[in-house]
């Protein structure tokens, strides 16, 4: 064998044999799995055809209606709702660590 020379030989020891062995192995598993995993995407489109979401969008402001906050969270729903296409709901929920 020549230095640069990777081909397995009679004479190459069994230790070496077996680990490239391993190798191919595992190349042949790494590249089954991706085989899957790419049918798996590809098979399965009516899975990402769904809209999300399908419900409105609920932004929870906790503090009551009628302040700063509320406004501030009426104002960010609206923007919010232009830029996704999706209705958005302001949920006013004083109490705890609101107020």
């Amino acid at each position: 064998m020549t230095k640069g020379d990777h081909t397995v030989t009679a004479m190459t020891p069994p230790a070496t044999r077996k680990s490239e062995t391993s190798r191919r192995i595992a190349l042949k598993a790494l590249v089954g799995a991706g085989l899957v995993m790419l049918s798996a995407t590809t098979l399965v489109p009516q899975a990402f055809a769904q809209g999300y979401p399908n419900k409105p969008l609920r932004l929870i402001v906790p503090f009551p209606a009628g302040g700063t906050a509320d406004a501030m969270g009426r104002l960010v729903a609206q923007r919010l709702g232009e830029a996704l296409g999706q209705q958005v709901v302001v949920d006013n929920r004083p109490g705890a660590g609101g107020n």
